[in-house]
């Protein structure tokens, strides 16, 4: 649907550069005289604070309108039209090692496009698994695991699920890892 409506797109866009269809000089005079307008008012990023639907008890920061509230989502998320970020919250304290053996199996490692990594986001502990699948069209994802080392009213960590149909680049960006390193508890009141 996308490629018919870039493709419909693209034809009104090369219609209007080629006056229409008509080859007089004043059309030409009237597109150029239109090109020289303004540009619009450069719209600047909003800091944003989204809760990910664990009733005020962890929230992460983002940058409005770069990503936006996925709205009717089943799984909270937050998305732009190249990338999805959903949460998946860790009810269990051994999700975190769970998490590290599953992202080793075979059903990832033989993945193609497969990477497995530790590191540190913000101030906690967590693993990476990068693969590429092909199930519906190819879609890269990157699926995180942050362990809170701790119990935060009953979520001991939270899985975050980074896909795009663009590229790998866009899963492990620095807008993705910005949202994914301001992931704290909530001040409690």
């Amino acid at each position: 649907m996308k490629k018919i409506i870039f493709a419909a797109a693209m034809a009104a866009s090369m219609l209007v550069a080629c006056g229409g269809g008509n080859n007089n000089a004043t059309s030409q005079a009237e597109g150029d005289k239109a090109n020289d307008t303004k540009a619009a008012p450069e719209v600047k990023p909003e800091k944003a604070t989204f809760d990910m639907e664990t009733h005020g008890k962890l929230l992460v920061d983002y940058m409005k309108p770069t990503f936006t509230v996925k709205e009717g989502a089943i799984i909270p998320a937050l998305h732009n039209d190249e990338t999805n970020i959903s949460f998946v919250t860790g009810l269990s304290p051994e999700n975190f090692q769970e998490y590290k053996d599953a992202f080793k199996q075979d059903d990832y490692a033989k993945a193609e496009g497969y990477a497995y990594k530790e590191l540190k986001i913000g101030e906690f502990n967590a693993v990476m698994c990068s693969y590429v699948s092909n199930l519906f069209g190819t879609q890269y994802n990157t699926d995180y695991y942050i362990d809170f080392g701790k119990n935060v009213d009953g979520i001991y960590g939270m899985k975050c699920c980074v896909s795009s149909e663009k590229s790998m680049d866009k899963c492990t960006s620095q807008d993705v890892m910005n949202i994914l390193s301001s992931m704290r508890e909530a001040e409690k009141k």
